[in-house]
C-alpha cells in the first residue's frame, strides 16, 4: 500500500521552526446580494478597523460609508475553514483567503465571479487574477458566533513534527476522495534508544481527526527482495487544530501511551487559528 506521494523526509531533519499562524481571527460570511448562485464563502480579520467596517455592512447593508465589494487575495487549497455555509453540510472550498485589502464600492471585472465558478477551476481564477477576488454582486451578509469548525483536507499533506524532537516525525497523506488519512511515523523504538522505527497507520477521518490501528513494519534489507513483515501493534489518532497544528496520541500494546504535538516542518502562510 502507497501512503505517501511527498519525498522530502530531509524535511524532518530540520529544527528550530516554529509553526506559523496569523491572529485568531473574527469570521464574517459573504454571500451574494442576489439569488443566482446561492453560495457564500468565510473572510477572517483580524485588524479591528476592517472588523468594525465588516460589522456596519452585517448591521445596515451596503450605502452607509463602508463599500460593498469585498477584495481580497485567495490561494488554490483549501484552508480547514473556508466552506460554503449556506449548503446542507458545508462543504470546504479548495481554495481560501490569505490577504485582505479593503471594502470598495467598484472594482475591476477581471476579479468578478462567485464561489462555485471559482471552484471549477481555481488554478485558472488565481492566474487569470493574479489571486484577486471581488465579486461584485457579493458583500458581507452575517458575522460568526464562534470560529468554524475546522476540518482534515488534502491541503494537510506533508511533514510533520514536534520541535523539541527533530529527527523524527510524521508524512501525512489525505485522500480527500475516500475520506480516509494515511500516515507513517518515523521514530525511534521505545524499547531500545538508537534503533529506528517506523510506523504506518490508515483510517477514515470525519471532522478534525482520525483514528487508526498502529502498523511496525520491520524485516527488510537495503534494497533486497527479502520479504518484510507488518503487524498491528497499538493504535493511534491525529487530532488537527488548525492547518499549521496537531495533536498524535498513540496506545502501544503492552501498556505505553501518551501524545505527540506536532507542527507543519514547512508553515503554510495564511494558516489561522481557530
Amino acid at each position: 500500500m502507497t501512503l505517501f506521494r511527498s519525498a522530502g523526509a530531509a524535511l524532518l531533519m530540520l529544527a528550530g521552526m516554529a509553526a506559523w499562524a496569523t491572529p485568531a481571527p473574527v469570521w464574517f460570511v459573504v454571500a451574494g446580494t442576489r439569488p443566482e448562485h446561492g453560495d457564500s464563502f468565510l473572510l477572517p480579520l483580524t485588524d479591528p478597523d476592517d472588523i468594525a467596517a465588516a460589522r456596519v455592512l452585517v448591521a445596515e447593508g451596503p450605502g452607509h460609508g463602508v463599500g460593498s465589494i469585498v477584495s481580497v487575495s485567495i490561494a488554490a487549497g483549501g484552508d480547514g475553514f473556508n466552506r460554503d455555509v449556506l449548503h446542507q453540510g458545508q462543504p470546504l472550498w479548495s481554495w481560501h483567503v490569505n490577504g485582505f485589502h479593503g471594502f470598495y464600492d467598484l472594482a475591476i471585472e477581471v476579479c468578478d465571479g462567485w464561489p462555485s465558478f471559482v471552484e471549477q477551476d481555481v488554478d485558472a481564477f488565481v492566474a487569470n487574477t493574479q489571486g484577486q477576488l471581488c465579486f461584485w454582486g457579493y458583500t458581507v451578509v452575517a458575522e460568526l458566533e464562534e470560529a468554524p469548525a475546522f476540518a482534515i483536507h488534502e491541503g494537510l499533506d506533508g511533514a510533520w513534527y514536534d520541535p523539541a524532537t527533530s529527527g523524527q516525525g510524521l508524512f501525512l497523506d489525505v485522500y480527500g476522495d475516500r475520506s480516509q488519512l494515511g500516515f507513517g511515523w518515523f521514530a525511534f523504538d521505545p524499547a531500545a534508544p538508537g534503533t529506528q522505527r517506523w510506523w504506518t497507520g490508515l483510517g477514515d477521518y470525519a471532522g478534525d481527526a482520525v483514528q487508526v490501528a498502529l502498523h511496525l513494519t520491520s524485516g527488510g534489507g537495503f534494497r533486497q527482495p527479502a520479504p518484510v513483515e507488518t503487524v498491528p501493534v497499538g493504535e493511534a489518532s491525529l487530532h488537527f487544530s488548525d492547518c499549521n497544528t496537531a495533536t498524535l496520541g498513540y496506545a502501544f500494546e503492552g501498556g505505553l501511551s501518551g501524545s505527540v504535538p506536532l507542527s507543519r516542518v514547512v508553515p503554510v502562510a495564511g494558516c489561522y487559528r481557530r
